[in-house]
């Protein structure tokens, strides 16, 4: 009898926990790295992962949540983009630097922008380039990243040779949105 009530409290136990662990895993996203062991990552209930701040307005707006690459055809079309909440919900010190040249741009982001031009005291090259972006309030960095920019070569006029181009750059969901903006 011991034995039998020992049994059906072990299945009710293993029940309970399989039901809540099927809940979890329908939660979650499984990313396999370079090892054999399967990550799992948790979404939010807005449906975005941890880690993920949506979608930049523009091709051309840099999400600063994503990659540390980004693709260009000109400077002017070039913006930084970071979702107010990610900002803190406050204007924020945005601070450029070129790693290379030291070169500096310091500007203001105010809450009510949702992106934030690139500035013209820290110009592109025609070479890839990496940049120090860091956003400060009162003083304290509250987000830093390096980011290497690419510019698209001219002769890669089609949105095909770019995005085929910017996959191997290594600004693979800058790609992956051309093109799905091209067939819209």
């Amino acid at each position: 009898m011991l034995l039998l009530r020992t049994f059906l409290i072990l299945a009710l136990g293993l029940s309970v926990n399989t039901t809540m662990a099927s809940d979890s895993l329908e939660n979650t996203l499984t990313v396999y790295s370079q090892g054999e062991q399967p990550l799992l990552l948790a979404k939010r209930k807005d449906g975005r992962q941890r880690g993920e701040c949506g979608r930049s307005p523009s091709l051309w707006a840099l999400n600063l949540c994503e990659s540390n690459t980004f693709c260009y055809v000109t400077q002017e079309q070039v913006s930084l983009w970071l979702p107010k909440d990610e900002r803190l919900n406050k204007s924020v010190r945005a601070v450029i630097e070129n790693s290379q040249s030291g070169a500096k741009a310091q500007l203001t982001w105010k809450i009510s922008a949702p992106t934030l031009a690139w500035p013209e005291k820290v110009p592109l090259s025609s070479e890839e380039v990496s940049f120090s972006i860091k956003l400060k309030k009162r003083g304290h960095a509250v987000f830093s990243k390096e980011i290497f920019l690419y510019p698209i070569p001219a002769y890669r006029q089609t949105n095909a040779e770019r995005a085929d181009w910017m996959t191997q750059m290594g600004c693979t969901s800058q790609a992956e949105r051309l093109l799905e903006e091209q067939m819209t």
